[in-house]
């Protein structure tokens, strides 16, 4: 993740959280020590103040993050820390009981969370034994890839760079939010955030379904919905910024004024592609419940808005299909990483990132970084058509799946 200037108040505390978790046995082990200094790096926290972290580590934090996203992803890596050492103490244990109690998360949802940190931890440990011999190959071929890249493309990032000025404008910074409700439970609020791009001049707009129904896909809402919560669907509203508008108040709160609104109706879904569910077997063991619905990663993760626009609009032009795309042709992703979370100075300002196609099937593949927030943005090719739409990761920020531009062009003639 990108950092500008002093690090957020919430990377802050997340690191103090994590710092208190290491030594929730009593002790701070060598490798939770390192994985300590690779989350302070990360997080932009200066050495001096981190081991001040480590003093302060067994005193408990004063407050913890309302989002619940926010509580999700310190829950993640609280989890990594705890079993960077190989395995997960009772001591620890008990603290996450108490953490996802305090947050009102759902113990099934810690037990996948915590699986998945013991899962990340055994292939990292496999991977450090493997590194000293695969270090002499790998910078070998990445000096030689680059060599390669630089001699036949020396104007390449200066072509992204035109394109990244001409097409920001057709950018949408995408925000749904909602309420889940329970009989016998409080309400729960929750959120999604992610990218659009105008494809007409009278307002029409790509994003991927899973920014405005989010609850239809694997995730914290459907958590709940395992739980026995249910959407509730007057509280749904999805709000649209253009690039360069006002988004957050002095308290960094959503202005919804200056956005295109469900509620206002300046914005409407208009279609979604149709809807094809999970199996049960590919499915978490917590989500398989009959009547859960739970969708696919398939070609149908796809949306239309229109927005009432007033006055032209800059749009991305569609590239008519993708078969020509070839492996390793330079591409570019604009949209919003992190979402909300990352518009330091509370305007809607989109993050290009540059990559090149890994492989062209139902899927493009891509090497540029994509993570939530980029969801739905347009994939460029090297002329500036749009060849694809940002959609999912795989493993890591650096392997993305991007649906190709024909499955848009199908959900435009719906309209037609």
């Amino acid at each position: 993740m990108t950092r500008m200037g002093e690090p957020s108040e919430s990377a802050h505390f997340a690191f103090q959280e994590l710092a208190r978790l290491a030594h929730a046995d009593g002790v701070m082990s060598d490798g939770e020590r390192s994985t300590l200094e690779r989350f302070a790096r990360h997080l932009g926290i200066p050495s001096y103040k981190a081991k001040r972290y480590y003093k302060l580590s067994r005193r408990r934090a004063r407050e913890f993050p309302e989002d619940p996203q926010r509580q999700l992803d310190l829950l993640v890596m609280l989890a990594r820390v705890a079993y960077s050492d190989g395995a997960l103490q009772e001591a620890e244990r008990r603290y996450f009981e108490r953490l996802t109690d305090e947050f009102g998360i759902p113990r099934t949802r810690l037990a996948h969370v915590l699986e998945q940190a013991e899962s990340h931890a055994d292939r990292h440990a496999r991977i450090e034994r493997r590194w000293l011999c695969a270090t002499a190959i790998g910078l070998l071929a990445a000096l030689t890839i680059t060599w390669i890249f630089l001699a036949s493309k020396p104007d390449e990032m200066t072509g992204f760079k035109e394109l990244d000025d001409r097409l920001r404008p057709s950018l949408l910074l995408v925000h749904t939010r909602f309420r889940l409700v329970h009989d016998h439970e409080p309400a729960r609020f929750q959120s999604a955030t992610g990218t659009a791009f105008f494809v007409s001049t009278d307002g029409l707009a790509i994003t991927n379904k899973h920014v405005v129904r989010p609850w239809l896909f694997s995730g914290s809402a459907q958590d709940l919905l395992a739980e026995g919560y249910r959407v509730d669907e007057s509280s749904v509203e999805t709000l649209a910024w253009q690039e360069g508008q006002r988004v957050l108040d002095e308290r960094r709160r959503p202005i919804d004024d200056t956005a295109f609104s469900t509620v206002s109706r300046t914005l409407q879904v208009v279609t979604t592609a149709p809807d094809a569910e999970l199996s049960m077997s590919e499915r978490a063991s917590h989500l398989r419940k009959e009547g859960l619905f739970c969708h696919a990663n398939d070609n149908g993760d796809l949306a239309l808005l229109r927005c009432n626009v007033r006055g032209p609009v800059v749009i991305a032009p569609l590239a008519a299909e993708s078969a020509s795309v070839r492996r390793l042709d330079p591409v570019m992703v604009l949209g919003y990483p992190r979402g909300l979370h990352l518009l330091e100075s509370n305007f809607a300002a989109s993050t290009p990132t540059v990559g090149r196609v890994r492989k062209n099937e139902a899927t493009i593949y891509v090497t540029a970084p994509i993570v939530p927030g980029n969801s739905g943005g347009p994939l460029f090719d090297h002329v500036g058509h749009v060849i694809g739409i940002a959609t999912r990761t795989f493993g890591s920020a650096t392997l993305a799946g991007c649906l190709r531009v024909e499955h848009a062009h199908a959900l435009l003639g719906q309209t037609r």
